[in-house]
């Protein structure tokens, strides 16, 4: 039996006498193998598992052999598949086409205000907290041993709708990163792409057959978009009254470039994520590629740092703002070309980052405590400003008004008095 991963915990038992069973765990699936190979054909009976007890390898007689295996392993290794993950879904809009331009962009996360380097730090963090000495501790009291540690990062990454969008083939929807031999990145991640200039699109091969729907919902952004298409031939989502998500249509384009005309996010200079979807079978219409309509005041430069801060990853400080470490994590990625000194800094840089967490985090309690003074006058007050004279003014026609209000009111009673009486009189009054 092949394992699922082969870089998860693995057990070897040997039976060398009833009651006696021995073992020893590995990491690495190759190296667990090699040891039962040792033990097969030998005097022991020999079984390798995997962390969820499942047989990979057996050797010898079963029975009650297999049933003290079972047994010892319980005893033992039954923390084995116990994981603590780690798992974020990511979005990064890339400035360029290399590696350093994905990683270091601050356009990344469900907000598209991170850095992806950031992200991973923090990651790093949370990963390295469960193995502390008093959470290990605790962990191994509850489940009989520390479960292993892994963080999973799972998303897209979006580049200038020029560098894929363009590139593709009219038959062959699946759009191929720029991105060459990447050393972090997946090669096979997915793909998408970001514009300022919608109309743009309909210019890309293919797209004279694609409809186009702007996912104003977060909820649409975790999976391809599916379409069906209704009587009255428009196609729409299909929506969730129960999560009140609504039904989105998709639109063909010059109704589509109007809707993004009028977007009310565009105009509160938010991203807009929109699908192209294509025909696919009867009444279906499935996504073939997604993106980002982007305000026109946002800018995908790279941020110009002053030259004191423009140092490398060696040089980089915790500091009260996240913000600005995260810029200055990019300006050295930038200046660097590569990830290297990146990687042989990562351990001191989690460091960094979780100091600079802290101290961000102490800031923002300071300034919501702080008590608020109005600013000072831009020039001191003086007699040409008229101010005295204002007020003046402003207090006689408040007294003036005050005295004058209590003789219209006794009008006003007078004048419904005498008009109630003469309806009352005229019978006109039920």
């Amino acid at each position: 039996m092949d394992p699922l991963a082969t870089d998860a915990t693995y057990a070897v038992m040997w039976h060398e006498g009833w009651g006696n069973v021995k073992g020893e765990t590995f990491d690495d699936f190759s190296r667990a193998c090699a040891r039962f190979d040792a033990l097969e054909g030998g005097r022991y009976a020999a079984i390798l598992v995997d962390g969820r007890f499942r047989e990979l390898r057996y050797y010898g007689t079963r029975g009650h052999v297999a049933k003290e295996f079972s047994k010892f392993w319980s005893e033992k290794y039954q923390a084995l598949g116990a994981l603590h993950l780690e798992a974020a879904f990511h979005f990064s809009l890339a400035r360029g086409p290399r590696e350093i331009d994905i990683v270091g962009s601050r356009f990344s996360g469900g907000f598209l205000h991170e850095s992806l380097c950031w992200r991973i730090l923090e990651a790093r963090i949370r990963v390295r907290l469960a193995g502390r000495p008093e959470v290990v501790q605790e962990l191994e009291e509850r489940l009989g041993a520390a479960p292993s540690s892994r963080f999973l990062l799972r998303g897209c990454i979006f580049y200038e709708d020029q560098l894929v969008l363009h590139h593709r083939s009219a038959e062959v929807d699946v759009l191929r990163s720029p991105v060459q031999e990447p050393s972090l990145l997946s090669p096979s991640q997915p793909t998408g792409w970001w514009t300022f200039t919608p109309a743009r699109l309909l210019e890309a091969p293919g797209a004279k057959d694609s409809r186009w729907v702007l996912l104003l919902h977060k909820r649409y952004w975790l999976s391809p978009l599916l379409c069906i298409e209704q009587s009255d031939g428009r196609v729409c989502t299909e929506g969730d009254a129960a999560i009140k998500l609504k039904s989105l249509e998709a639109l063909e384009g010059r109704e589509f470039l109007e809707a993004v005309e009028d977007c009310k996010h565009l105009k509160a200079r938010n991203p807009v994520l929109v699908s192209e979807v294509r025909r696919r079978g009867s009444g279906r219409w499935e996504e073939v590629s997604r993106g980002f309509v982007l305000p026109q005041k946002w800018s995908m430069e790279a941020p110009v740092l002053p030259a004191a801060e423009e140092e490398g990853a060696a040089a980089l400080k915790a500091q009260p703002s996240i913000t600005r470490l995260q810029r200055q994590m990019e300006r050295a990625l930038q200046s660097a070309g590569n990830l290297d000194a990146w990687w042989a800094e990562v351990e001191r840089l989690e460091s960094v980052a979780e100091d600079t967490e802290r101290r961000s985090a102490e800031e923002q309690e300071r300034r919501q405590n702080k008590l608020w003074r109005p600013p000072p006058p831009a020039e001191p007050f003086s007699p040409e400003h008229g101010l005295a004279e204002a007020l003046a003014e402003r207090w006689t026609a408040a007294q003036t008004e005050e005295a004058v209000s209590p003789r219209r009111r006794a009008d006003v009673d007078r004048r419904v008095a005498s008009r109630l009486a003469f309806t009352q009189g005229s019978g006109a009054l039920a």
